[in-house]
């Protein structure tokens, strides 16, 4: 039986909205990540300090004002490939059919493309197979590690940390700082675009078993796989 990678279930868990049982499981998911050396431990030390030092009540206001003011700190992952177009949905419903046949049951308050949820995937899968899944996101997730990097969140270690293992590299150029206000309301009134390449699924179907197209993959990326 595949034992789960639970390196990416630890970093499901810092990346979803902070809880009062996240923060008193911090060390059980410090230790996780340095048993499996898939990523280096020292990397994520921003964002556990973070959580660690903070006050919850803060840390759950911080992490709103993040991920949830401007496209480009989003975790809905097809925010950043399909916008609020038509093919988002049936590009769920091709996700939700991959997640089927992992194991993954959703409950009706998840949605499929929330970067925690795709990292609880990526665990539930050989371990290469979790690697290739994380490589067909990484660009995506480089990028909202940039603009996280940008709004100095201790955050983006934990993007920056999944994107190097999924093959990313950290060459795109300084982007606009979307969650200022101005910005913002700019923002939601304009015409969704393809992002980085981006292509919308298929519509021809032949079933629901249709794998997700997240984008283009780059002929030349870097990046590392894992940390020995």
């Amino acid at each position: 039986m595949n034992r789960p990678t639970y390196t990416w279930r630890a970093l499901a868990a810092l990346l979803d909205y902070p809880s009062a049982d996240l923060i008193a499981h911090l060390d059980e998911l410090r230790a996780l990540i340095a048993e499996e050396r898939i990523i280096e431990r020292r990397s994520l030390v921003p964002l556990f300090d973070a959580l660690a030092q903070g006050d919850l009540i803060d840390a759950q206001s911080a992490y709103i004002d993040t991920f949830d003011r401007g496209r480009s700190t989003s975790l809905l992952l097809f925010e950043h490939v399909h916008g609020e177009s038509r093919d988002r949905g049936q590009a769920m419903v091709d996700l939700l059919a991959q997640y089927d046949r992992a194991g993954l049951s959703l409950d009706s308050s998840q949605l499929p493309d929330h970067l925690p949820i795709f990292l609880e995937y990526c665990s539930m899968l050989p371990r290469e197979d979790g690697y290739d899944a994380l490589g067909e996101i990484a660009h995506i997730v480089a990028a909202i590690a940039q603009a996280l990097r940008r709004r100095e969140s201790p955050y983006a270690c934990a993007l920056e940390a999944i994107a190097v293992v999924g093959g990313a590299a950290f060459d795109a150029p300084e982007g606009e700082r979307d969650w200022e206000p101005e910005a913002l309301d700019a923002a939601w009134i304009e015409e969704p675009v393809t992002f980085m390449g981006a292509r919308a699924p298929q519509t021809a179907r032949t079933s629901s078993a249709q794998p997700v197209v997240w984008m283009d993959r780059p002929q030349d990326g870097a990046g590392t796989r894992r940390n020995a």
